[in-house]
């Protein structure tokens, strides 16, 4: 990890990278971003050399929360004492799996039956037209995100637009304007360095590893102190800065506040 930046406001950053050497800032490549237009606005300011990849996760990941609004709209079509109910609420993530496992069916209490999971998730599909519609567009949409390369990214790309537009389904229409909008960047997302993919992969592990320093600190209001932490715990070369740490920068959130002990 290189650095932390207190927020993702446009200024922040445009104010970040403005104090990077122009000319360091010209030598990068490729930039991986999240679905975020401040981010693609301040890196073709401040990096215009860079190509824009949009990160292949938060892209599955729009496609999966869309998937999750069709899911919820079936469910509350239906009584919440019915089966379909049952299956849609309680078994909802076996529609976010790349692909459900075989495994031993087990006996079912409210479908009286032994079952296992693949055989559940073709029940749910059964339900709604529109969430199999659906489901089979992010499967498709899972495929080409595995399968194409940079030469053929566009063209299936936009073939998979095409069978999103035919759909007709509101939430899926949405989605596909934010895929025709990133198009370029899921394009570039493509390009291999090193045998290896551009992603985010790397820097959501090091998120995660920032939450949990968070968490175990019962959260930071100095923000320096916050990114020394975190500097220090994710780079074994890395020595605190403590300049300016005595200045308290406060960080998102409010104080817990007095409470009582219960005896």
């Amino acid at each position: 990890m290189i650095d932390v930046v207190i927020n993702r406001k446009k200024y922040t950053l445009l104010n970040y990278f403005e104090q990077i050497p122009e000319s360091e800032r010209n030598r990068v490549e490729y930039v991986s971003i999240d679905l975020y237009d401040t981010y693609r606005s301040v890196i073709s300011f401040r990096l215009p050399k860079a190509k824009i990849c949009a990160d292949p996760f938060h892209v599955i990941k729009n496609y999966n929360d869309t998937l999750d609004k069709i899911r919820k709209r079936a469910m509350q079509s239906y009584p919440k004492d019915s089966i379909e109910y049952y299956l849609l609420k309680n078994f909802n993530w076996t529609l976010f799996k790349d692909e459900v496992h075989e495994n031993e069916a087990k006996w079912n209490k409210k479908l009286k039956r032994y079952i296992n999971y693949p055989q559940i998730l073709d029940l749910i599909l059964e339900i709604s037209d529109e969430l199999k519609t659906a489901y089979d567009l992010k499967s498709d949409y899972v495929f080409f995100n595995k399968q194409s390369d940079l030469n053929n990214a566009e063209n299936d790309l936009w073939k998979h637009i095409e069978e999103m537009k035919k759909s007709n389904i509101p939430e899926i229409l949405k989605l596909k304007n934010t895929l025709i909008k990133w198009s370029q960047e899921i394009v570039n997302s493509f390009t291999f360095i090193d045998g290896r993919r551009i992603t985010n992969g790397i820097m959501e592990s090091r998120n995660g590893v920032a939450k949990e320093i968070k968490k175990n600190a019962n959260g930071y209001k100095n923000f320096p102190r916050f990114r020394n932490r975190c500097l220090y715990c994710m780079n074994k070369d890395t020595k605190p800065n403590y300049a300016g740490s005595h200045k308290s920068i406060r960080m998102k959130g409010s104080s817990r506040g007095h409470y009582t002990k219960n005896k």
